[in-house]
């Protein structure tokens, strides 16, 4: 069968006309196999109401048909390498869909990816049930807790030593939550820890659980006692420096540049005192200071997190987007304050998001870098700037932050409607982070009857997703 085709396609090239359609007709090379995949089919998470797409890339002689499959059913009319469902409701959650890809030479199969669909109304309401496990009220959602319950699953209890669940201000936090609810109860509980959290305030500022450490003093602005409010703000103006020292051996992270904005912007608001105002555009001029036009505060691994691991000393350049998240969220309150930094602030957030969102960067990445099962979620990284070195490499943990970076995103969002800019990838981006975050408390949801049913290791992750959760109400994001 070769030899004719060969001596056919030898004396083509000598043919024209009719004669070229007869003798050469058919000669073209056989495919030298079936189709093959570039990559396998990946699933795809989405929100009520949205659509979503399933793509292939099939390599193989043409011409290729597809054709896909819900379960085990042909979808009709679905024939090109991509297939886009309708608009998706909860019932469709789960569905398995897989494309086969045939030539001449044979058949592939893509396997199966499955369509994953969140409620995004659903985020406060889950909220509100780890919420019951942040007020220590162990067996909400029908368990019984037993002495299994310990530390290490997050058990804590008011005492002079316990200071982790204070961190990111527990009473703070619970006061959002009732704004967010409207339910008393929470604003009861965020009265009650306030006025824990100040008998532990020593007279200079300092959070006595903690000791020497200004992550942990907060100024409350419905707090009574004046002498306190000051000498948690005094205290932070003390432990951070108005400029940046990058200096060696000196630490910088964005999480200490938000308690010192938030300190500051809430002194000023309770007190009208200049000095909180002064002390404010500091820190808010830090930020651009630190970021040197590059689009987000760069320090070394190194000044970020104290050292690397392994004890070594990385110079790589990062920042922390969910600890900038936390500075979003008092330059926001600033800005109300001090409407002429608006522009500075909404030019920060616009540029920090694109920073991010530049793949080199890796700000967000595939799910699946992390582990194959959260294929076709997005995950927001720790640490952001290229590297992968310790805490910056993909991690399951890493979502966790996405509710947090969601409400930066709706800030961000807002901030460039307001200077004039394109949102779409920012808008996509937020609901990358909505799905991640309905993932993460799905994670957390636990069936282990001895413990909580609803997670918090470690007790602090509810104070950080309650601002996230205020953050993307407050900027229109959910």
């Amino acid at each position: 069968m070769l030899k004719p085709r060969r001596r056919l396609t030898t004396i083509c090239p000598l043919l024209t006309g009719v004669a070229f359609a007869i003798a050469c007709k058919g000669v073209e090379p056989l495919p030298s196999g079936a189709p093959t995949l570039a990559a396998p089919l990946s699933s795809v998470s989405v929100l009520v109401g949205q659509t979503g797409t399933f793509a292939v890339d099939a390599e193989g002689a043409g011409p290729l048909t597809y054709v896909w499959y819900k379960g085990d059913s042909v979808i009709a009319n679905a024939s090109t390498a991509s297939y886009t469902t309708p608009s998706a409701t909860i019932a469709d959650s789960g569905a398995v869909y897989r494309v086969d890809v045939t030539n001449r030479a044979g058949t592939v199969s893509s396997g199966p990816a499955k369509l994953f669909v969140y409620r995004e109304d659903n985020l406060l309401a889950t909220l509100v049930n780890f919420a019951e496990t942040a007020a220590r009220n162990w067996n909400f959602g029908g368990h019984a807790v037993d002495n299994r319950f310990n530390e290490g699953y997050g058990n804590w209890s008011y005492d002079n030593t316990t200071y982790e669940p204070w961190l990111f201000d527990r009473p703070e936090v619970f006061r959002m939550l009732s704004d967010m609810t409207g339910d008393p109860r929470w604003l009861s509980q965020a009265n009650s820890d306030l006025i824990y959290y100040e008998s532990r305030l020593s007279p200079t500022g300092i959070f006595l659980n903690k000791g020497d450490d200004t992550k942990y003093s907060y100024v409350h602005t419905w707090s009574t006692d004046t002498a306190k409010r000051r000498a948690a703000f005094e205290y932070t103006v003390d432990g951070f420096p108005n400029v940046a020292n990058l200096g060696a051996g000196q630490l910088w992270t964005e999480r200490e540049l938000w308690v010192a904005l938030d300190a500051a912007t809430k002194y000023f608001t309770v007190t009208g005192d200049s000095a909180g105002l002064r002390r404010a555009q500091a820190m808010v001029d830090q930020w651009d200071a630190v970021t040197a036009g590059r689009g987000a505060p760069l320090v070394t691994y190194t000044q970020h997190e104290g050292g690397g691991p392994g004890g070594t000393s990385p110079t790589d350049l990062i920042t922390s987007p969910w600890m900038a998240a936390l500075y979003f969220q008092s330059a926001r309150l600033y800005i109300a304050r001090n409407p002429a930094a608006a522009t500075q602030v909404y030019t920060q957030a616009s540029n920090y998001f694109d920073w991010l969102n530049v793949p080199a960067n890796r700000g967000f990445y595939p799910g699946t870098d992390a582990h194959p099962e959260y294929n076709g979620l997005v995950f927001p990284a720790y640490l952001a700037g290229g590297t992968t070195i310790g805490d910056a490499g993909p991690d399951e943990g890493n979502m966790d932050h996405a509710l947090d970076v969601a409400g930066f995103i709706a800030f961000a969002i807002r901030a460039k409607q307001s200077l004039g800019l394109p949102t779409a990838a920012a808008q996509s981006r937020l609901t990358d982070m909505k799905i991640t975050a309905a993932r993460a408390f799905e994670n957390w949801t636990r069936s282990t009857t001895y413990l909580p049913k609803y997670r918090l290791t470690p007790p602090r992750k509810f104070n950080w997703w309650v601002r996230g959760m205020f953050e993307l109400r407050a900027n229109g994001g959910g």
